[in-house]
């Protein structure tokens, strides 16, 4: 099953006004969104970048796996408030088989019923996809003053939120090249892909400062970086992370959760290959040596054994590969031998 985090960034911010609720004496606050891309929900949504960045919102994947019953989204995100104290969800979006969508319809069941959520609403239809929006009603129990003023300013941003939501169609990684790469790691050395060259296979990890469950699984593949066999390595790149934006977040990042493998940040060739390709964040990629994409990319949080079973799988299938060209080579050899004597 496809899952995903967050976005990749595009280089789009939107400085909005927003109001205070309470008191008409102060001046207004200024929110800035940016414009993120989900290429396997196929959207693109403007958010507010000051409270991803602080984590009192988080935008992320829902978990499906064991989701149950008649009405069964193809996949689906939600935007949550998460001050220390509580866990709200804000809005969750989520996208159907038309078929299926349309003959629930016809057999009389709404939409409330299908997504389970009451005042969902249909977004719109691209390539045989239903998009439905679903705002669940504003929930402030268990929370202090302070936080149900934070939660009613930030429940004033969902009409723009919403207003912003455009579908779009892209397709994930899972096979070819990867780009040529130029770049600095987090500390400011010089990287770049021609590294590849001297492993078996680098696991290549695309997380954002702003995703919860990249941060979450950051322990485990620091973990993992020390346990991997010989020839592989664990290397990460920050996709929210362009010259000195949101380097400091990253670096304090890095910090909490003990990281100590490479994180690159992306150049304009690796950019641009991230906005056309990559499935959101977190998305894992193998690389061999000689730049190839090896499998399907990995969509969304893992844990340690179930990142050493993709490892384990991708180096067999190199092996196998390895095998199968020495074989043809050497039948090649032979009926060349052969043709020669005649």
């Amino acid at each position: 099953m496809r899952k995903r985090g967050v976005f990749l960034l595009v280089a789009t911010v939107l400085s909005l006004f927003f109001l205070a609720a309470c008191d008409s004496a102060k001046p207004p606050e200024k929110t800035e969104y940016t414009t993120y891309t989900d290429p396997v929900m196929g959207i693109s949504i403007d958010l507010p970048q000051k409270e991803l960045t602080s984590r009192t919102l988080s935008y992320s994947q829902m978990d499906l796996s064991g989701k149950t019953g008649n009405f069964i989204p193809k996949d689906g995100t939600s935007l949550v408030f998460q001050p220390e104290k509580s866990a709200v969800s804000l809005f969750v979006l989520q996208y159907y088989d038309e078929n299926e969508w349309d003959a629930w319809e016809q057999e009389g069941h709404a939409a409330d019923e299908i997504t389970g959520i009451a005042s969902s609403q249909e977004l719109g239809r691209k390539s045989g996809v239903v998009y439905v929006y679903a705002a669940p009603a504003p929930d402030e129990a268990g929370m202090d003053d302070d936080t149900k003023e934070e939660y009613q300013r930030v429940l004033k941003m969902l009409p723009t939120i919403r207003q912003s939501i455009a579908l779009m169609v892209r397709e994930a990684a899972n096979t070819g090249t990867f780009p040529s790469v130029s770049t600095t790691d987090l500390n400011g050395n010089p990287v770049d892909s021609k590294s590849f060259e001297k492993y078996q296979l680098t696991m290549v990890n695309f997380w954002g400062t702003f995703c919860s469950p990249c941060v979450e699984e950051m322990p485990d593949l620091e973990k993992l970086s020390k346990e991997m066999p010989e020839g592989t390595r664990l290397v990460g790149v920050v996709t929210d992370v362009s010259e000195e934006q949101n380097k400091q977040t990253a670096q304090q990042l890095i910090s909490k959760t003990g990281v100590t493998y490479e994180n690159w940040v992306p150049d304009d060739s690796l950019m641009e290959y991230m906005n056309g390709h990559i499935s959101g964040v977190p998305t894992t990629l193998f690389i061999d040596s000689k730049g190839q994409i090896v499998g399907e990319a990995v969509i969304g949080k893992r844990g340690i054994e179930k990142y050493k079973e993709e490892l384990t799988s991708r180096l067999n299938s190199l092996s196998t590969a390895a095998v199968s060209s020495a074989a043809e080579q050497s039948a090649g050899e032979s009926s060349a031998t052969l043709t020669s004597e005649k």
